[in-house]
């Protein structure tokens, strides 16, 4: 396939066809301030492979230039790279060498020459696409240049994009078969999100997804997940926007191979509704959850059911005292947690007023309840912190060194 090079500047070296041997001290200014960072940030074994002293670049083997680029993106390459000699082109120009993009803050002719003479050509080669610029991301996934070309895309990153491009790209999104890694961060408030998470679970090799679509409003109606009726192969999902109990088990539904869940619980109502049989295998290992001004009972609703295989908990709770129980809590983890290994409680409660749940005896009377044996079998252990004054004050109780 014929390559386009990139536009020369007139501030860049010569395209040279040579083959002579170009010394560290000869290439141009930015090359060697890209290399001098990247070199930094080699593992020391890549670059003991060659036993003689590096004085030449010409001497590095191809696999360590290789291994370079893959600390590189795309358009550092070519700067780096190109303009040396045709040994390097053609090496940087090798389908083996696999790329990644970062399309920032640039103007819509920079991004224009960028997809011209550096994406176009090798389209087959990107594994990583960064997307944070407003004004282009409808154009790089329009539907002349998206998407089904990208075959070796295994990671994509939206980073502060206008939420009205979301779905449409999303759904072009399934054309590609190596997309393992889908990161989502829009800028604006997104109002309706079924058709996302619909979109999202259908993306045929997806196995890591991270997003915060953020909603216009107070979210009272129906579920959004619940009736979606699809299968992911999702592994890992980190979300950022608040979820209710339906929509935490809708997604659980849609995802039986899911590993590790990071979200936080909105407040939803009293009457919870029963948990469906047939998401009861599930294998969660790795759960975080900010658990908020929910109810404890809330929780444990969760835990009975669905919390057999899990092996790490980070949890984060305000002001619900219910949470500091710690014969409640052993009692749950004894019966619903068995493998549970690594158990990281964080809990803040703002005092303000003559009446407070907390006092310094109330503090030290939870933390000898949570000093018992079976804390100290599991090696759990917990401190509290307590700052008053004028009535007005914060009260911190946390796990220590909960990775032991």
């Amino acid at each position: 396939m014929s390559r386009i090079r990139p536009r020369q500047r007139a501030t860049d070296c010569n395209y040279s066809h040579t083959n002579k041997n170009v010394p560290l001290n000869e290439l141009t200014s930015k090359s060697a301030k890209i290399l001098t960072f990247y070199f930094s940030k080699i593992p020391f074994n890549i670059c003991r492979e060659t036993h003689e002293s590096v004085t030449v670049f010409e001497i590095l083997p191809n696999e360590i230039i290789c291994g370079i680029c893959e600390y590189l993106y795309a358009l550092d390459i070519y700067a780096a790279f190109y303009n040396l000699n045709s040994r390097f082109r053609q090496l940087i120009t090798n389908s083996s060498v696999l790329l990644n993009v970062n399309i920032g803050s640039m103007s819509k002719s920079e991004f224009s020459r960028y997809v011209e003479n550096i994406i176009t050509p090798n389209q087959d080669r990107i594994r990583f696409i960064y997307l944070s610029n407003l004004y282009v991301v409808d154009l790089f996934f329009s539907p002349v240049k998206i998407a089904s070309r990208f075959i070796r895309l295994e990671k994509l990153v939206f980073d502060n994009i206008k939420s009205k491009y979301l779905l449409n790209i999303i759904r072009r999104l399934t054309s590609l078969p190596q997309l393992s890694s889908l990161t989502i961060m829009p800028i604006d408030e997104y109002r309706n999100h079924d058709e996302i998470y619909r979109s999202i679970l259908n993306l045929p090799a997806l196995t890591y997804c991270k997003m915060n679509l953020k909603r216009r409003y107070d979210y009272s109606g129906n579920p959004t997940v619940r009736m979606l009726h699809v299968t992911s192969p999702l592994e890992e999902i980190v979300i950022l926007q608040a979820l209710d109990y339906d929509d935490i088990i809708g997604l659980l539904a849609c995802a039986p191979h899911l590993k590790r869940l990071d979200f936080n619980f909105s407040k939803c109502r009293d009457n919870l509704p029963a948990i469906d049989s047939t998401i009861a295998s599930l294998r969660l290992t790795h759960l975080t959850v900010d658990m908020g001004l929910t109810p404890f009972d809330h929780f444990e609703r969760i835990t009975t059911n669905l919390l057999s295989h899990l092996q790490v908990l980070h949890i984060s709770v305000k002001q619900n005292k219910k949470y500091l129980d710690a014969n409640r809590w052993k009692q749950l983890i004894s019966s619903s947690m068995p493998h549970l290994r690594i158990f990281d409680l964080n809990y803040s409660y703002h005092i303000y007023g003559i009446y407070t749940e907390w006092n310094l005896a109330d503090c030290n009377e939870t933390l000898r309840k949570f000093s018992s044996l079976f804390w100290a079998q599991h090696k759990w252990y917990f401190e509290y912190q307590l700052a008053v004054k004028d009535y007005e004050g914060e009260m911190w109780f946390f796990s220590v060194n909960p990775y032991r």
